[in-house]
């Protein structure tokens, strides 16, 4: 467990019960002496904006006016998960994006909900009358719940509003084996990628995948890092993580193809994650809520 040297109170905004299960709330209670509260009424240290559920719709709560004029707030400006939406700062930033107008683009495409309070997708009840089949079977990702995400050949003559449609990248590395990259961002930094590896085309569950911590200055050139830095401070994003695909039949272009400013843990535990690095990882948290 890592200490701190006095006790910090944290004034959480958004929906407590959702953040108790996230992966910072459980990385910071293996920090001593840090607690956290709802009620802005109280002598707290530093605030965190996480999210609110109105009606199945994830929202971002407002900064209240009494808060607090000499305390960090993590995540204050950061506006939406929403993929359209942080679009135009991925073109800014890197110039290019992984979205495509589904109507022109020839290839494989792949559609999913514009942000994470819409998982799964809508389409006709028998997939047979699905309007994907117009240039072949598409490929369905299904959930208990439904469909959570799609592949299909472009063009199509017809699209929904509540989807967002990427450039489907080769992710296979062979024998159905996949690979991505998860990049944890803290204090507005890239603090260290998740290089893994797993056997499902999607897989949310940790226990499923093999993943190796590398350093981002190993990883990434030192020009791609400049536009990610650019990015961050873009799109205001403080902590999170993002997700990234690389495409190895295009010159390895690294797409970020996911943005979450409130992860959650994947069925597992933060040591489960940070195995490799456990120890940065809370010094880098410490310094998070410690700075101004």
């Amino acid at each position: 467990m890592f200490f701190l040297y006095y006790y910090m109170l944290i004034l959480l905004l958004g929906d407590f019960k959702n953040f108790t299960k996230s992966k910072l709330y459980k990385s910071l209670k293996n920090i001593k002496n840090i607690n956290f509260t709802s009620n802005i009424n109280l002598n707290y240290d530093c605030v965190l904006k996480w999210c609110d559920y109105v009606k199945n719709k994830l929202i971002y709560p407002e900064i209240p006016k009494n808060i607090k004029s000499n305390v960090k707030i993590i995540n204050k400006d950061f506006i939406s998960q929403d993929r359209y939406y942080l679009e135009p700062f991925h073109r800014k930033a890197f110039g290019y994006d992984l979205n495509i107008d589904p109507f022109t683009f020839t290839g494989t495409i792949f559609r999913k909900a514009t942000s994470h309070d819409s998982k799964f997708l809508k389409l006709p009840e028998n997939l047979d009358d699905d309007y994907h089949n117009k240039n072949g079977k598409p490929y369905y990702f299904i959930e208990k719940n439904g469909i959570r995400y799609m592949t299909f050949k472009g063009p199509i003559d017809k699209k929904d509003n509540n989807s967002v449609y990427q450039k489907c990248i080769n992710r296979e590395k062979g024998n159905g084996i996949f690979q991505d990259y998860r990049l944890t961002i803290i204090n507005r930094k890239p603090f260290i990628l998740l290089d893994m590896v797993h056997p499902d085309f999607i897989a949310h569950a940790v226990k499923k995948k093999t993943i190796i911590a590398k350093k981002p200055e190993d990883f990434f050139s030192s020009d791609y890092l400049n536009k990610l830095d650019v990015f961050l401070n873009l799109i205001n994003l403080d902590y999170g993580d993002l997700d990234l695909v690389i495409d190895t039949e295009d010159n390895n272009t690294i797409y970020i193809c996911d943005i979450n400013n409130t992860p959650m843990c994947g069925g597992s535990t933060p040591q489960v994650w940070y195995k490799d690095c456990w120890d940065d990882y809370l010094k880098s948290l410490n310094n998070m809520i410690n700075s101004n």
